[in-house]
């Protein structure tokens, strides 16, 4: 499968209902970006049967990167049915990337890790330390240690 172009107008239909997707959020002033998109064409060579790779430019579709918290790039994102279920930023190799849980995003031992998730406002207190609670299958957040 070849690697596609998104927007902030097309990632949700691209992205959503669409099985695995990793999405490289990049810039074309940006070094490291072009050393990685020799990667992903490998990597789309190997994998592009099971898993969609889609290219996000962040100069030209600040929303969607604004959403998912870029604040570095190169930063790729793995997307099961819409949902990020992993996260590497910077520039990395071919054998990084495919343990990304390409091959089986539903793999509990890989989550997105606590500073993907913005800090919230909760029952008064702001948090922005998380704890993955095995038995909920989901990330609690806890008051702020001052």
């Amino acid at each position: 499968m070849a690697i596609v172009n998104v927007s902030d107008q097309s990632f949700n239909a691209e992205i959503e209902g669409q099985g695995p997707v990793l999405v490289d959020f990049w810039a074309p002033w940006c070094g490291p970006c072009k050393m990685i998109a020799p990667i992903l064409e490998e990597l789309d060579a190997e994998v592009g049967d099971s898993v969609k790779i889609a290219k996000l430019n962040v100069d030209d579709n600040p929303e969607t990167a604004s959403r998912f918290g870029v604040m570095s790039i190169p930063t790729l994102i793995l997307f099961k049915d819409g949902q990020p279920v992993d996260k590497i930023v910077g520039l990395n190799s071919k054998d990084t990337l495919k343990n990304l849980n390409i091959n089986n995003p539903d793999d509990q031992a890989r989550r997105l890790t606590p500073w993907m998730t913005p800090p919230v406002w909760a029952g008064g207190v702001f948090c922005v330390n998380l704890e993955w609670r095995k038995e909920e299958e989901a990330w609690t957040h806890r008051p702020m240690k001052r």
